[in-house]
């Protein structure tokens, strides 16, 4: 009998071991130290977990909220990084995904809900995974499909879909984002510390590094691990910080600021300007086809100092606007581009696919060349990447300008337009007087007008 109750006895007393471990109170989060510093300028917030799904250990030393969108082709981007990163930090690395499905994005809203039925039956993370690589395929028809590729439950899978069932979840998630300053997709949180967009792997990388270093300080000061999160974001802020007051009534609209740049739009007027305007537009919107007679008379009016740049932002509620987008940089890849583009608003009320392929072949173009890229939806990234680059800006209606980075929106006069270039030439010749060299002076000025009138101008 002895031989017995000795390994009985120490089983009994391991197990009460563990339980008084676990019954340890944690120190209030108000005892522990604070943070080591960041480098100057760098702003720290206190997102929330709650109820998001999480991946890796709960004690990580390194914690990653990303807002994203199961449509949006640069969160596609980013959950690979997630993958390879937790895959070099496994244990110290936690990620929390939290929904952000833009409103121009259809298919979006749908897959998250999709995501949050599959996490019910506990496979969050499978559908995660199987939504990011067939981005294409998030029909409602495509979303049960995926359910039953992953072994789900279909029955209580499609219930949940059309009872909401995680509706007021989803909402949630996008109402935090917007008090945290997140306008587009993805937008992540490492430690609190805010990085926008799909940036390179290398660069979370070189970010989950440094954070790693401030959470072994903090353990080292005697944290808790189940603590680090909490400590490490204890002094951040609770929501984005506020926007400088609004401006005096006497002070125009326009006065606004956008960090947007040319990139890949379609570009005409003086090769060497003084003044960049991008345009976002959408050949369905009437106030979009109203506006291209202004721009083509300040492109008279200003040859040699104005360069103007279209960009999409084809809007939801425009069913033909993506499809004429797309047709648009086909034929610019036959270099008719801008011959397309009058031809689409034009006939503004006649968009569908036989009048798309019908302009093509009223400008001669190679027919087959034209069809095969729009039947491999070759250009809808490149169309999702200027609809997310405005929404980022807070540019969601169209048409939305800027003007060396000065917004103006909606299809205004003339003259609205007349009195912020004439403004930049007269900067720009100031400029060009000081020494500026003149392929130098669009970016110089972009920096002044950010400092004049971005968000943290006075």
């Amino acid at each position: 009998m002895r031989t017995i109750q000795r390994p009985l006895l120490l089983l009994s007393l391991t197990v009460a071991g563990l339980l008084g471990a676990c019954a340890q109170t944690l120190p209030p989060l108000e005892t522990l130290p604070s943070a080591p510093a960041l480098p100057e300028g760098e702003v720290v917030y206190r997102v929330p977990l709650g109820d998001a799904h999480q991946l890796g250990p709960a004690d990580a030393a390194v914690t990653w909220v990303v807002y994203s969108d199961f449509e949006c082709p640069f969160c596609g981007r980013i959950a690979r990084s997630v993958h390879a990163l937790r895959e070099r930090h496994p244990s110290q690395l936690r990620v929390v995904f939290k929904h952000m499905p833009l409103p121009f994005h259809p298919n979006a809203r749908p897959a998250a809900a999709a995501a949050e039925a599959a996490g019910a039956q506990g496979k969050f993370w499978e559908m995660h995974d199987r939504l990011f690589e067939h981005q294409k395929r998030l029909s409602p028809q495509d979303l049960l499909d995926h359910a039953v590729a992953l072994g789900l439950d279909l029955s209580r899978f499609k219930a949940d879909l059309e009872a909401g069932a995680f509706n007021a979840k989803i909402d949630a998630h996008v109402s935090e984002a917007a008090r945290f300053g997140v306008r587009g997709t993805p937008h992540s949180f490492v430690n609190g510390r805010p990085v926008r967009g799909a940036q390179p792997t290398e660069v979370f990388a070189k970010i989950i590094e440094e954070e790693l270093k401030r959470a072994e300080a903090m353990g080292a000061a005697g944290v808790p691990r189940a603590m680090l999160y909490a400590a490490l974001t204890r002094d951040g802020e609770a929501q984005a910080r506020k926007d400088p007051p609004k401006a005096a009534p006497d002070r125009p609209r326009q006065h606004r600021f956008a960090d947007a740049l040319p990139g890949d739009g379609q570009r005409r007027g003086s090769p060497t300007p003084k003044v960049v305007i991008i345009e976002y537009s959408d050949y369905e919107c009437p106030f979009c086809g109203r506006v291209e007679s202004t721009v083509e008379a300040l492109l008279e009016r200003y040859p040699d100092d104005l360069a103007v740049v279209y960009k999409h932002l084809p809007l939801t509620f425009h069913k033909n606007a993506g499809p004429a987008a797309e047709a648009a940089e086909a034929a610019g890849a036959q270099g008719m581009f801008w011959e397309y583009h009058a031809l689409l608003f034009k006939n503004r009320r006649a968009l569908g696919r036989a009048d798309l392929e019908g302009y093509a072949t009223q400008l001669g173009l190679d027919m087959v060349a034209f069809s095969e890229a729009l039947d491999a939806g070759t250009y809808q990234d490149k169309i999702e990447a200027h609809a997310t680059e405005a929404n980022a800006q807070g540019l969601r209606g169209t048409p939305s300008f800027t003007i060396n980075g000065r917004v103006l929106i909606g299809a205004q006069p003339q003259p609205a337009f007349q009195a912020i270039i004439d403004e930049e030439i007269a900067k720009a010749d100031r400029l060009l007087a000081e020494g500026v060299l003149l392929e130098e002076v669009p970016a110089r000025l972009l920096e002044l007008n950010r400092a004049e009138f971005g968000p943290e101008a006075p």
